[in-house]
Formats: structure tokens, sequence, C-alpha cells
């Protein structure tokens, strides 16, 4: 290999790494939002004495199919994507004290929701 075929390798390096750090300029955080999470169960301490039944119906059975998040942020349907841990609709409503957080409904695993803890997530509105 020759020094001006090695030249043109730099070169052709250099372009690229300087593309990249282009690209990376122009990415934009799609994650615009931040919130206080927590997570919740379907037991009678944490809710009422129906507490599968949310404000969007039975969230025990819709749990099977999809995350489901409680807050009074969004309307019932809504659907975030957390940053970290995916998307979640919004089907049921958070107490009024806890009016700025979003609530992970997490079954009966009160373990895993006392793991989760409370934390700061950025996340998005999809719709």
């Amino acid at each position: 290999m020759g020094v001006n075929e090695v030249k043109s390798l730099i070169n052709l390096d250099y372009s690229y790494q300087s593309y990249v750090h282009e690209q990376k300029e122009k990415t934009v955080d799609v994650f615009d939002r931040k919130a206080i999470f927590t997570a919740y169960n379907s037991v009678e301490s944490q809710t009422d004495s129906s507490p599968c039944i949310g404000s969007a119906g039975n969230i025990c059975e819709a749990a099977k199919y999809q995350r489901v998040c409680a807050t009074r942020l969004y309307k019932l349907g809504t659907v975030i994507w957390i940053e970290g841990i995916g998307s979640c609709t919004i089907l049921d409503r958070t107490s009024k004290k806890y009016a700025n957080r979003i609530d992970i409904f997490m079954g009966k695993d009160i373990e895993a929701a006392r793991q989760f803890g409370i934390k700061e997530l950025k996340y998005m509105v999809i719709n």
C-alpha cells in the first residue's frame, strides 16, 4: 500500500468521523418530559375494595395485554413511552395528593413495586 493510498484511507476515516459527529449534533432527545414514577398493586390496601377496577375499567385484565399506568396528567387512553421501560397506557387515576406522579401498575407483585421505588424518569407522549 502506497503513501497516497494510506492518505486516502485517513481522509476517508476523518470524513466518516466528521459525519458521525454531525449526526450526533442533530439528534434530538425525544424524551421531552420528566416525571416522578412509582409503582402500585391491585391490593385493597393500596386502592379500594375493588382493586382491579380502575378509572377505565378492569385494569387487571387490561394489564395482560399492555402496560398500565395511572396519572392525572393526561386523559384516559393516552399512551406514553417511558425511557428504559417502554409503552404504557393510562387507564387509571392516581390519588389527588399524587396528581403530578405517574404510577406503573404491577398487578399483585408487591415486591416488584417496592423494588421499583420512586424514580424520576424521562418519557414522551405517543398519543
